[in-house]
């Protein structure tokens, strides 16, 4: 994680973290953790895709959209 995003976060925190410093503890380890970084890539890859194929991104939303909308109005 970049200096300029673990700045980002305490500033976002740093009310509720003068109130109990233990929340910015355990950001400090959920941060550190590989899973979040392999988390971190994929967010990244996928916004970099979006950013070169917007029409694409989209219809596969609406897809995924129309899908999902479906399947919870379903009559039973």
């Amino acid at each position: 994680m970049s200096e300029q995003q673990k700045t980002s976060y305490q500033d976002e925190f740093s009310e509720e973290t003068a109130q109990n410093p233990q929340k910015m503890d355990l950001l400090e380890q959920v941060t550190a953790t590989p899973l979040y970084g392999a988390v971190e890539q994929l967010a990244k890859e996928a916004s970099e895709y979006i950013r070169k194929n917007p029409l694409k991104a989209s219809l596969i939303s609406l897809g995924a959209g129309l899908v999902v909308g479906l399947l919870l109005n379903r009559k039973k």
